[in-house]
């Protein structure tokens, strides 16, 4: 008679292993969210490869209760990637044990210590460039818009992780006024639960990138805007081409800002052509 499916928690022996070979961070590929944040709180997920539960992705029928809470079934994601990976046709149980596999892999071949030359981690980025944007409103588009939005693509690539992600929440908080997105550092930094001394840091890459201006208090009210220190948010030329790209981005995937995460954060491009 097979066993009613239940929901086990995992043994300590087994959240130790997992924790432990985490490196504290998400298993999914270049995601820089930590396990356990800097006041020592939980802020990732331990998820199963294969459901606990009958109506969970990728339930597997032939396994026991004990088998869905062994090691080998469990990985540690923050919670946006684990809502990505619930998307079982792209996430099959082959693909998450190979996400498993090689972030767990490199607890045993970090070397950090021993490193003779600094390694510019923003070099030789892999990524492909849209070819179509379908998943834009593009009916207003020239071919001069797509050359600016792959080169503003482009120039996102190069950026360090962090500040790619900085980014990403940046253009998701904004506030959309014409063709301009205006950011508020000091939301970004309650949003985020960061400090602004952390945030700035970043936030001077991208000024440097040409990818953000800062308007100081003064300019801003100047400029008719509210009279706050904030940022805004602008593309590579100096009409609205690049603008309008990240304008059609805010407006797009406002109701699923995971998906635009994930475009930007793990530079796959190429779910804007979709």
């Amino acid at each position: 008679m097979s066993e009613i499916v239940k929901r086990l928690h995992p043994i300590s022996d087994v959240r130790r292993r997992l924790f432990a070979l985490s490196g504290n961070r998400c298993a999914f590929p270049k995601c820089p969210h930590p396990v356990i944040n800097k006041n020592g709180k939980l802020v990732a997920e331990m998820c199963h490869i294969e459901a606990a539960n009958v109506d969970g992705e990728r339930f597997n029928p032939n396994q026991t209760n004990e088998q869905r809470r062994t090691f080998d079934n469990l990985i540690l994601l923050c919670g946006t990637h684990h809502t990505i990976t619930n998307d079982v046709d792209i996430y099959t149980v082959e693909k998450m044990r190979e996400l498993k596999s090689s972030h767990e892999a490199r607890s045993f071949t970090q070397t950090s210590e021993m490193q003779q030359y600094f390694v510019d981690a923003t070099a030789n980025k892999s990524y492909e460039l849209p070819c179509n944007f379908k998943r834009l409103d593009i009916n207003r588009w020239d071919d001069r818009s797509f050359s600016e939005a792959n080169e503003l693509l482009k120039r996102i690539a190069t950026l360090p992780d962090l500040t790619r992600s900085l980014f990403v929440n940046a253009l998701i908080y904004a506030v959309q006024s014409d063709l301009s997105l205006f950011v508020n550092p000091n939301e970004l930094s309650i949003r985020l639960q960061e400090s602004l001394e952390t945030l700035d840091e970043h936030f001077a890459i991208l000024v440097r990138s040409g990818l953000i201006t800062e308007w100081s208090a003064e300019e801003a009210e100047l400029a008719g805007r509210p009279p706050y220190r904030h940022f805004y948010l602008r593309g590579l030329d100096n009409e609205d081409y690049g603008n309008y790209f990240l304008v059609l981005l805010n407006r797009c995937f406002k109701a699923e800002p995971m998906i635009l995460r994930d475009i930007i954060e793990n530079l796959n491009f190429l779910l804007l052509d979709q």
